[in-house]
């Protein structure tokens, strides 16, 4: 926000952590004025190699012509998939689909333009309210959001910050869903993520159908103790069995990588409640209340925070008598 009055000592604070954070020289960053185009960015990150990165998958590195030019000369992630991936469909729609036709498949193309932009003239595009009206419309919908760390065209975070901000009520907030991957945006090229993402897809469905889901994100936390994502799919999958003891241990295992996460603590209570210890329940969502007073949590947790207090009245009532 400060522009041109940034006082010396914060720009040069903030131009070290973003080298520390990014691997570019501090000189450089100072030289684009804190200001890193992602073109150039995958230019100069590994120019002193003579190398570029992809940026649709920053894994895969190109040799340019050029090793001094401003941007690279081509995506070295586009150039390694492009053939594999258009010979792979082209065998499908043919073999499989039985779907004949002379036109080419178009991969990447400017044959779309002039592209409209009617709708978001003067400004940003941003669907995420078609989605969020999407799944208000239909609360049946769910979404899972495959991420790629080395992702440069929609990078991860963004896609959290998207979602963490679409303004959804809060009883449609558990339909959405997702994952990190270490690959880029199409990480099924990466055969341990196609995996992961094989996995993981098909224990989302398996949860929404009310299926058997246990065994399958039991494996996947097999692969990664600290998926977070499969560790609260497990929980819930667990209650939807009435298998709460193991629900329990899992949310406490959630809480432990993260003892703030308010979906944990959220499900942690339910969890309690279902075992009658409305007490630590209570407590569970009241720290949700805190943690995060206007999340998606929030609103729900209190609602049953106030049903728990009246059973837990109830039940020492009863018990008293």
């Amino acid at each position: 926000m400060a522009g041109d009055a940034l006082p010396a000592p914060r720009r040069s604070e903030i131009t070290q952590k973003l080298a520390r954070l990014t691997g570019l020289s501090p000189d450089y960053i100072d030289r684009t004025n804190l200001r890193i185009e992602i073109q150039r960015f995958t230019k100069e990150l590994l120019r002193t190699e003579r190398r570029t990165i992809g940026r649709i998958d920053a894994r895969f590195t190109g040799i340019d012509r050029d090793a001094a030019g401003e941007h690279p000369e081509f995506d070295p992630s586009i150039a390694a998939i492009i053939g594999p991936y258009s010979g792979m469909l082209n065998d499908y729609v043919r073999n499989d689909l039985k779907f004949d036709s002379d036109l080419p498949y178009e991969v990447l193309t400017s044959r779309v333009r002039p592209w409209n932009y009617a709708p978001y003239e003067n400004r940003y595009v941003d669907v995420a309210e078609t989605l969020r009206g999407a799944m208000t419309q239909n609360p049946f919908l769910h979404v899972f959001v495959a991420k790629g760390y080395y992702d440069l065209a929609t990078p991860f975070f963004a896609a959290d910050y998207t979602f963490d901000h679409l303004g959804l009520d809060p009883t449609l907030r558990g339909h959405l869903s997702g994952a990190y991957y270490e690959a880029g945006h199409m990480m099924y090229v990466h055969p341990p993520s196609l995996a992961k993402l094989k996995s993981e897809h098909r224990a989302v469905h398996q949860v929404q159908r009310g299926g058997e889901s246990v065994m399958r994100l039991a494996e996947m936390l097999e692969q990664d103790p600290y998926d977070m994502d499969a560790l609260l799919l497990l929980g819930r999958a667990l209650l939807d069995d009435k298998r709460n003891a193991e629900a329990l241990e899992a949310f406490r295992r959630a809480l432990k990588f993260d003892i703030e996460h308010t979906g944990a603590l959220f499900y942690l209570g339910a969890t309690l409640a279902r075992l009658q210890r409305y007490g630590e329940a209570v407590d569970a969502w009241e720290r949700v209340t805190r943690v995060d007073p206007g999340g998606p949590f929030a609103q729900r947790a209190r609602m049953h925070a106030r049903t728990a207090v009246d059973l837990q009245h109830i039940f020492s009532t009863s018990d008293a008598a």
